[in-house]
């Protein structure tokens, strides 16, 4: 089981990453203008292609579909402490 969780806002993010203030996160080189929502995962998500272990398991149909939506979009990947971070910019 994988877990990923959706944030939609500010006070989200700043809990799930721990930091108080967002210069942190800015100056480790993040882009936090303009964006709609994220999702944080444990593991790093490769983009989607044939070449994915994901591609053809049906068990992991959740994660395929995440992964093709959001590489749809202009999407930011960032880590921290550990954690994957994608947002979706507008």
């Amino acid at each position: 089981m994988e877990n990923v969780v959706f944030f939609e806002t500010d006070k989200d993010l700043k809990k799930l990453t721990g930091v108080e203030d967002f210069k942190e996160l800015w100056d480790e080189g993040w882009d936090l203008d303009d964006w709609d929502f994220g999702i944080q995962t444990e593991e790093e998500w490769d983009e989607m292609n044939p070449n994915s272990k994901y591609y053809d398991d049906w068990k992991h149909f959740y994660r395929w579909c995440m992964e093709n939506m959001m590489n749809s979009f202009q999407v930011g990947h960032y880590t921290h402490n550990g954690k994957h971070y994608y947002f979706k910019h507008h």
